[in-house]
């Protein structure tokens, strides 16, 4: 597994939140996204960026196409127009099979 988080900080918030909501229909149709999670801070020490979301790949390989498919790039310069954006990409192991009475940790 794959995931990206994309922290995003703007003056217009409600404008952000309902673009994020088209997120949710990408998983199954862009190939390589499982998951697609739209997250918001309830702290205060986020400096700004108030909300992001959380993508879930098979792997690093699909980024490409990820990048270059008609839905990112449809939506990229729309969520860009509104908002600073900070991105933090890694690899996430698949979750491990725990047994009874031991615990994974990540």
């Amino acid at each position: 597994m794959f995931k990206r988080i994309v922290l995003l900080k703007s003056p217009d918030a409600a404008a952000v939140s309902t673009l994020l909501q088209e997120l949710h229909a990408f998983p199954g149709q862009v190939p390589g996204l499982v998951a697609v999670e739209v997250i918001a801070d309830s702290g205060e020490r986020s400096l700004g960026f108030d909300q992001g979301f959380i993508l879930t790949f098979t792997d690093e390989s699909v980024l490409p196409g990820w990048r270059e498919h008609p839905l990112h790039a449809g939506f990229r310069p729309r969520l860009r127009a509104l908002c600073q954006m900070l991105i933090f990409d890694y690899p996430h192991p698949a979750p491990a099979h725990q047994k009874e009475d031991h615990y994974a940790y990540v």
